[in-house]
């Protein structure tokens, strides 16, 4: 997602909430992609840890999945790693 998406959804509470829904299914597309990514003896363990995670990262504010998780500017080594914080409990 595009910050200037998120910056103009944020203005309403009907957008705000709209926005996290959407920033959740393109959370929820980058950690898919990533466990098919993983080796095939790898994929069960890796869905069990993302589903972990995104049990946790549905429980963010908007302001913290978008610049962790949903902003098109987070890398995908950095996604890995802010998956890899929230599981730790550092969010």
């Amino acid at each position: 997602m595009k910050a200037t998406v998120y910056k103009e959804m944020s203005q309403t509470a009907e957008g705000r909430k709209e926005l996290h829904t959407i920033m959740l299914e393109d959370v929820k597309a980058k950690m898919d992609a990533l466990v098919e990514s993983a080796p095939v003896a790898n994929r069960e363990a890796a869905a069990k840890m993302m589903d972990t995670a995104y049990d946790k990262i549905s429980a963010l504010g908007n302001g913290q999945l978008f610049n962790f998780f949903a902003d098109d500017a987070v890398s995908e080594r950095d996604f890995i790693s802010y998956v890899s914080d929230i599981l730790k409990g550092k969010f």
